[in-house]
């Protein structure tokens, strides 16, 4: 039988951190086991991780920075696992989860990851959107969700990832193959990583709700938006060398990332963090360069950028206020 590995980063998720754990201990089929990687958090998590005993191992983080993919893979060096899955701190897992992907990856041996369905949820445990990985398309210059999933699951990932880290199950082979997170990057470290598995390798989804993902302002992440931009630049910059000697997926992914840096520009550029009116409005003519057909589908990019030229107040626009207008 397979062993398998949960790893689960963690920082100031004392309130949500006992229902993460909870909901792998009651799986049907628990992990054998269960590493917990906590970035030095300053509430009383270390208190609840006691709590479990000799049930988990604990381990700090010293020197991530703040990042969720270095924090991952200070657990991925410790983990001793033929199968990897991963929790977030503030997300759950059903009770089949384990179970199913597992046996999914034990059927089908050419098969180096699973991933499945999810729910989002608030700080509140109320469905925001149910399952919302679905997969994208590009139709007419505009990235869209889609119902449809590509035989080519590189180029569809290039579009969106929809393939969120607490839904994974990943042979840990494979990972010793293309190696770990970039723990470099705080967005689209999943993506990169799964973008390396997914490029020669074959991947299975399970067609099943098995984990819940909550979506809280409070995250990691939210508050380190300047880097938004950076990572989108550094994954695309990425994938196109991984399909270097593919010139139909080359093509591809040089549009998609065009696209998607546009989308992360804009983005920024509306973000309540401390950015100067002439670098938001520089981020916004970035984007309409990148994506011309942003003039025409969301025209509320060169408005704002107007506005701003025009010395309207940068509140005007921060937050999407004048997003629509």
């Amino acid at each position: 039988m397979s062993k398998v590995t949960l790893i689960m980063p963690t920082y100031n998720c004392a309130s949500f951190i006992r229902a993460a754990l909870d909901s792998v201990f009651n799986q049907t089929r628990p992990p054998d086991e269960v590493i917990v990687v906590d970035d030095r958090s300053t509430d009383n998590t270390s208190e609840i991780l006691l709590s479990y005993g000799d049930r988990i191992i604990c381990i700090t983080s010293l020197d991530s920075g703040g990042y969720a993919s270095a924090v991952r893979n200070v657990g991925l060096a410790a983990a001793t696992g033929d199968y990897i899955a991963f929790l977030d701190a503030d997300d759950v897992w059903f009770p089949n989860k384990l179970a199913e992907q597992i046996a999914a990856l034990d059927a089908n041996p050419d098969v180096q990851m699973v991933y499945a369905n999810f729910n989002r949820t608030d700080e509140n445990d109320n469905v925001i959107h149910p399952a919302p990985n679905r997969p994208h398309a590009i139709e007419n210059g505009r990235i869209v969700e889609t119902d449809e999933y590509w035989e080519d699951a590189f180029c569809q990932l290039a579009v969106r990832c929809f393939m969120h880290t607490s839904s994974v199950v990943v042979r840990r082979a494979i990972l010793d193959k293309v190696g770990f997170f970039d723990d470099e990057m705080i967005f689209y470290e999943d993506a990169d990583l799964w973008m390396r598995i997914v490029h020669s390798h074959k991947v299975l989804r399970v067609p099943k709700i098995l984990s819940s993902y909550r979506a809280r302002p409070s995250s990691l992440t939210k508050g380190r938006r300047e880097l938004f931009v950076r990572d989108s630049k550094v994954l695309y910059k990425k994938a196109l060398k991984l399909v270097a000697g593919e010139p139909e997926r080359r093509r591809f992914v040089r549009y998609a990332g065009r696209l998607v840096v546009a989308s992360a520009l804009v983005t920024t550029a509306y973000a309540p963090i401390e950015l100067s009116k002439w670098q938001r409005i520089g981020m916004l003519y970035q984007a309409l360069w990148l994506d011309p057909k942003l003039w025409v589908n969301e025209p509320h990019v060169w408005k704002n950028a107007m506005k701003l030229l025009l010395c309207f107040p940068i509140r005007d626009i921060v937050n999407g206020k004048s997003c629509q207008k």
